[in-house]
């Protein structure tokens, strides 16, 4: 896939000119409070900034990501609907889905949940926020063990951990070891314990529109991240 790098800004881009079908990217952890729906907006809001059109679905029953947009006194950088019904989601993500570059999908806290169950076999990447320890990690497990089924039918779907709240001294001391038994890579990029995440979604923006250089450098890591994992296609063993 042919991508970009903009002289101005040096911010990686893939050409959207180029996108002929959205990139599905699902939020995913079976343990609430991991950071999901934080990670799916600012997201968002960076994939706005490269000068994509982004769509959000909310499959969540709590709705978090549609009460978020919904407060917003200047309206949410990207489109969000909330779905947290839907029985033919692949169907409804075909139809709203054609206009966008992005299809961001907050997911439920349930690897049971058949809404997570019908999400990934339509996504590219799955995204799973952790809280940095490693007893946050293991309960990761069943996630994981889901999206190594849907991998059995939709090869090339890739996951990354995105390590959430992380502070200088909430590194544990066995976490190291315990990301590289755990089997899944990791984003370089680590979200800190900011209180600019949790302000911006009380005034329902993202930290683009607040005054905290470092949470807005980490969301644009983290959009570059994402894009150049998308740009490199998993690779398939052919039997």
């Amino acid at each position: 896939m042919n991508t970009e790098e903009s002289p101005a800004n040096e911010l990686f881009r893939i050409d959207p000119a180029l996108i002929n079908e959205a990139f599905v990217i699902a939020i995913a952890n079976q343990k609430g409070g991991a950071g999901k729906t934080t990670t799916v907006m600012q997201l968002a809001g960076g994939l706005v900034r490269r000068g994509y059109k982004v769509l959000v679905i909310d499959v969540d029953a709590q709705g978090t990501a549609a009460q978020w947009s919904s407060i917003s006194e200047k309206g949410f950088p990207a489109g969000v609907v909330a779905l947290p019904e839907s029985k033919n989601l692949h169907l409804r993500i075909a139809q709203i889905g054609r206009d966008y570059h992005f299809i961001l999908v907050d997911s439920p806290p349930s690897k049971e949940n058949t809404a997570t169950a019908r999400v990934l076999p339509l996504a590219h990447l799955v995204i799973v926020p952790v809280l940095p320890s490693a007893p946050d990690l293991w309960a990761t497990a069943g996630i994981k063990e889901a999206i190594e089924q849907t991998q059995i039918i939709n090869p090339y779907l890739q996951s990354r951990l995105l390590l959430n709240q992380m502070t200088r001294t909430r590194l544990a001391a066995g976490l190291a070891e315990a990301l590289k038994e755990f089997g899944m890579e990791s984003f370089v990029t680590q979200l800190g314990q900011r209180t600019a995440y949790r302000e911006s979604a009380a005034l329902g923006v993202t930290v683009f529109d607040m005054d905290n250089p470092d949470a807005k450098a980490e969301i644009e890591r983290l959009t570059t991240e994402v894009l150049v994992t998308l740009s490199t296609p998993r690779e398939v063993e052919v039997l």
